[in-house]
């Protein structure tokens, strides 16, 4: 997602290129929720760090299955959610990261 994001030509979109955009079209993204795995060869962590490096303010919460990427998350400083998880431990978490990165 991210490598199509940036070879997108935005000059022919209505919205322009992403440099001219307003700060409020610019920063309308206050949580990434996303998936350690995702097809295509580029894992959530990867897609994670692609982001976080454009907007590292911006927290990141990532879901998996698999324990085993929890040492590589807590590496990025990236919040994993273990699945299966209810709407209340999903709330939960989103809520503390919003809070943490506004703290």
């Amino acid at each position: 997602m991210a490598a199509l994001m940036r070879t997108h030509d935005w000059a022919q979109s209505p919205l322009g290129c992403p440099g001219a955009w307003p700060p409020a079209l610019r920063s309308v993204v206050t949580l990434i929720l996303g998936d350690m795995t995702i097809p295509g060869g580029i894992s959530g962590l990867e897609n994670a760090g692609d982001f976080r490096r454009r907007r590292p303010a911006v927290p990141i919460v990532l879901t998996t299955g698999l324990a085993s990427w929890a040492i590589d998350a807590r590496a990025a400083d990236i919040r994993l959610l273990l699945k299966p998880y209810g709407s209340d431990e999903l709330g939960a978490t989103l809520r503390a990261e919003l809070k943490r990165a506004h703290a």
